[in-house]
């Protein structure tokens, strides 16, 4: 099947679940919309990034070459999901709740929204890189040239950093203790960004990371309104829908519309995290493909 075809009937279904998923928030007040809003916004922003660019994330794992991405991307984002949205949010530190789910909507959620969820922030990314660059030149502000062995020594670092941020929550399970929970939180999604981002440039892939610092207008802006955007959205819905709520989060008492402020800051390295993961994989997919050897 043609990509032309398959993207436009995807933007059909993601549009038809996309109106659905609106319709059980705001309508019907229901705590089972995000997985149907994930997925259809996936499809839509999927569809827009094909009509602007010529290609999206649904065409590159529809290739026949690239499916096996697909699944390396699959378990590496359900990992990550159940490590740090189940077992330290939900169950070690009850800093959030998924309103009324058992098994089956964890099941759900892991399966088809934790997927849809990354890829849409994927899209939105790209999605909004595209209308920006029309008005934002792609060029660095900041230009340096890192040593080798400084530049090995960074990447070392962000690795052990990378890795103690991710497995540092554990220490409210070995002392007992949920002290400053709420803040060590913070640590595993910059940990997933730092290893994602530090083997993507190992293998001497493009880095998120590098870009900020290089002061990458366009790059930053991008970042900023995809995380604008994606946390606006999603929280407002849910004000509605009620499908998770915040039991525990660091200055909990600042809030907007009865949302802890820190709930927003938490998504700058959640979004951050999720698009350094995709980029890896389709890093890792393009060294398999043209056999580079790193």
């Amino acid at each position: 099947m043609k990509s032309k075809t398959i993207h436009n009937i995807s933007f059909g279904m993601g549009l038809a679940i996309l109106v659905y998923s609106l319709m059980l928030a705001l309508i019907y007040y229901s705590s089972n919309f995000y997985t149907a809003f994930a997925l259809g916004s996936w499809l839509v922003l999927d569809w827009v990034d094909y009509k602007r660019n010529g290609n999206s994330i649904l065409g590159y794992f529809y290739n026949h070459d690239h499916r096996d991405a697909f699944f390396v991307f699959f378990l590496l984002a359900t990992f990550f999901a159940i490590l740090i949205d189940y077992g330290y949010g939900v169950r070690l530190s009850g800093m959030w709740t998924w309103v009324g789910y058992e098994t089956p909507e964890y099941f759900r959620m892991y399966l088809v929204m934790n997927a849809a969820y990354i890829l849409s922030m994927y899209e939105l990314f790209r999605v909004v890189r595209s209308y920006l660059k029309k008005y934002i030149p792609d060029k660095n502000q900041a230009h340096f040239r890192l040593g080798r062995e400084l530049k090995h020594a960074l990447l070392l670092g962000s690795f052990i950093v990378g890795f103690i941020f991710i497995i540092i929550p554990f220490y409210a399970f070995i002392l007992r203790t949920n002290l400053l929970i709420e803040y060590a939180m913070l640590l595993p999604f910059l940990g997933m960004l730092l290893i994602s981002d530090g083997i993507t440039v190992f293998l001497k892939g493009q880095s998120i990371i590098s870009k900020i610092f290089r002061f990458n207008v366009l790059h930053i802006s991008s970042l900023f309104l995809t995380v604008v955007i994606g946390s606006g959205v999603t929280e407002a819905l849910n004000l509605f829908g009620g499908e998770w709520e915040y039991l525990r989060m660091p200055f909990s008492q600042v809030q907007v519309l009865g949302i802890p402020v820190a709930v927003f800051f938490g998504w700058i390295p959640l979004v951050l995290g999720v698009i350094s993961i995709v980029n890896l994989i389709k890093h890792l997919d393009y060294i398999k493909d043209n056999k580079i050897r790193v």
